[in-house]
């Protein structure tokens, strides 16, 4: 039976991903590739996680891919790395430095997205982890580092060496799918190293947060000093918001749905799922934050100027009518 809680997820992630098409479509071919490809390389590595022993597994959701990952997750991956890719790009980060920014913000969205989604069970974890931030295994954060990380690098490489765009058309739409493949071995090799040498040990905790504050340092040293003159991308406004709202609508309205009182069972999950999710907001529009700024600060000029005419205005028709 699939519960009511996957219904809104599921059209909430078809809605997501059309939104994200329409916007990769206004791009050229290549960024559709860029979607279409990080969707379908989300699902192979979902698929091959959730069919390992001792992993995870999601509970039925309305639409599944063979029967083992839902459509809203493989949907959601393409529209994730394809608005991240978008922003970073924005960013005027050094090529290689753009995957590291874009594999923290995908971090980051997860920090506050897989432990609220564990405690309405859109998924479980075969075993309990010791090791764990709010029942999540620290190596699925990595993960999510990792899948962005490595898909971003390796397309991003293979577009610079194949010199993309003096490529055919047919030759440009491969190419992200060339640089997918290519990211499937170092994912998993990492995550295996990582599996072998560190998973479920005492120091994996510190390990993570030493990771986690170290990618952060870097960011906050060079972030600050990068333009943040970009234009809006409609990408980097929509995704974040989607995540925005979504989990913070899951976490207050799951009782609505028979999927449990978050509030009560984890209430420091509602201090910080808005938190994480504001700052997620702020990573993404960061490269045009400047831009931002100046638009409200003319929005703001324009009222003032606005209101000093009307009233003007009525100033005048009193004096007329007196």
């Amino acid at each position: 039976m699939v519960p009511p809680i996957t219904i809104p997820a599921t059209l909430a992630g078809i809605v997501f991903g059309i939104t994200m098409l329409v916007l990769a479509a206004r791009h050229g071919r290549v960024w559709v590739s860029i979607l279409i490809t990080g969707a379908a390389y989300g699902f192979l590595l979902e698929y091959s996680a959730v069919k390992t022993p001792d992993t995870y597994a999601y509970c039925p959701f309305p639409l599944m891919i063979l029967g083992a990952v839902p459509a809203m997750i493989v949907i959601t991956w393409g529209g994730l790395i394809y608005s991240l890719m978008r922003t970073s790009d924005a960013s005027r980060l050094p090529w290689w430095a753009r995957p590291a920014y874009e594999g923290f913000i995908a971090m980051c969205v997860d920090l506050s997205l897989d432990p609220i989604a564990v405690e309405v069970g859109y998924w479980h974890y075969d075993v309990k982890d010791p090791n764990s931030w709010f029942g999540v295994p620290f190596g699925n954060y990595l993960g999510w580092f990792g899948m962005v990380f490595w898909f971003s690098l390796s397309i991003r490489f293979a577009a610079r060496r194949l010199r993309i765009e003096t490529r055919p058309a047919w030759v440009q739409v491969l190419i992200p799918v060339v640089g997918a493949a290519a990211a499937v071995v170092p994912f998993g090799g990492s995550m295996w190293i990582y599996s072998k040498t560190i998973s479920n040990t005492l120091a994996e905790p510190y390990i993570f947060f030493a990771f986690l504050l170290t990618v952060l340092a870097v960011l906050s040293l060079i972030l600050p000093v990068v333009p943040r003159t970009a234009r809006i991308d409609p990408a980097s406004i929509v995704a974040p918001m989607f995540f925005l709202i979504f989990q913070n609508a899951v976490l207050f309205l799951a009782p609505l749905l028979s999927a449990g009182h978050l509030v009560q069972t984890e209430p420091s999950l509602v201090i910080l799922t808005p938190m994480l999710t504001a700052f997620v907001l702020l990573l993404y529009v960061w490269p045009a934050l400047d831009t931002i700024g100046a638009r409200l600060r003319r929005s703001e000029v324009a009222t003032d100027a606005s209101t000093l005419t009307s009233g003007a205005g009525d100033a005048g028709t009193t004096a007329i009518d007196g």
